[in-house]
């Protein structure tokens, strides 16, 4: 890190073919009037503005967790699509051309499935 008086910039260490050792990372910092108890603590968080700033941690839904009014959103969002070929929705209940009848979607645990990865 280069710190001058109105300008501070970042660059490499070189390494000379061979990889570093954990104990081996770090910064070198040099300049003028940059040593003291004020300057290392400035320079501490000018390196904290760098960092990666990590996302929050999110739990995992579990089919356990979903709502029946989640449920049913899903029920009217996807009712005449999702479905697996050779099936239909007649407006009151899903159907195939094999004469198979049923009034829950056919792929209603697919459609959860997928929402929960959402």
């Amino acid at each position: 890190m280069i710190c001058n008086f109105n300008e501070i910039s970042l660059r490499p260490m070189k390494n000379q073919g061979h990889l570093l050792k954990p104990d081996e990372l770090g910064f070198v910092v040099y300049g003028r009037n940059i040593h003291g108890p004020q300057a290392e603590a400035i320079i501490k968080e000018i390196l904290k503005c760098g960092r990666t700033q990590l996302n929050k941690k999110q739990t995992l839904r579990t089919l356990e967790s979903i709502t029946k009014d989640e449920i049913e959103m899903l029920k009217d969002k996807y009712v005449s699509s999702m479905l697996p070929d050779g099936w239909f929705f007649n407006g009151y209940m899903y159907l195939n051309y094999d004469g198979v009848v049923q009034e829950t979607h056919p792929n209603l645990d697919l459609i959860i499935k997928t929402y929960l990865d959402e």
